[in-house]
C-alpha cells in the first residue's frame, strides 16, 4: 500500500526527521499515517479499538511505529511551512470524532499538510467495499466494548457499577 512513500526509514534517517514529515506504518490491511512533530513525537489519530470514539494524540515515535517498518510519505521542502503542518496537527489533539471512512488518520495528515481532508485508501474503495469496512468497524467496536466491560466489571476500574447495556451503548455513541 505504500506506493506513494518515498523511502523506508531506519537508524539515522529516523533520528534526523524534520518536523512536519508524514510517516506511514503498514498495519494489517491498511497504512497508518502520522505527522512527526519533532523531539521524537508523532501526532496521529488512534482508532476505535483503543478508544471508543478514536483520539488524536501525540505519542513517542516508538509507540507509533510498534516495531514495524516506517516509511516517509512526505517531507516538507524548503519554503513549505513545516511549522504550520505541526501547528495544524497539534490543533486537533484530544479530538474524538474518528470515522474510518470520513475522519481517519490519513484525513488528519492530509488536512494538516494541505488544508483538506482526504484519504486515498478510502477513495480507492468501491461502494460495496465501503459497506464492508463499515460492518467490520462496528464488529470490532463491539468486541472492544465487551473487553472494556469485562475489565470494568471484574477488574475494579471506574465504571464497574454501570449496567452492561449502558457500557455497550457508550461504545457506539
Amino acid at each position: 500500500m505504500k506506493s506513494a512513500c518515498t523511502q523506508m526509514l531506519t537508524g539515522e534517517s529516523l533520528r534526523s526527521l524534520p518536523p512536519g514529515a508524514r510517516l506511514v506504518v503498514s498495519r494489517r490491511g491498511y497504512d497508518h499515517h502520522g505527522i512527526y512533530v519533532g523531539a521524537g513525537r508523532v501526532v496521529h489519530y488512534a482508532g476505535r479499538i483503543r478508544y471508543p470514539r478514536g483520539l488524536v494524540e501525540q505519542v513517542p515515535l516508538a509507540d507509533f511505529v510498534h516495531g514495524r517498518p516506517v516509511y516517509l510519505m512526505h517531507s516538507p521542502r524548503e519554503g513549505e511551512a513545516a511549522a504550520e503542518i505541526v501547528r495544524r496537527a497539534r490543533s486537533r489533539l484530544g479530538e474524538s470524532g474518528y470515522d474510518i471512512l470520513c475522519n481517519n488518520c490519513e484525513h488528519l495528515c492530509s488536512w494538516a499538510e494541505e488544508g483538506r481532508a482526504q484519504s486515498t485508501q478510502v477513495d480507492a474503495l468501491t461502494p460495496l467495499g465501503r459497506l464492508g469496512v463499515r460492518l467490520v468497524e462496528h464488529a470490532l467496536a463491539a468486541i472492544a466494548a465487551v473487553g472494556r466491560l469485562r475489565r470494568d466489571r471484574w477488574g475494579g476500574y471506574p465504571g464497574a457499577a454501570k449496567r452492561p447495556s449502558a457500557l455497550a451503548m457508550e461504545a457506539f455513541q
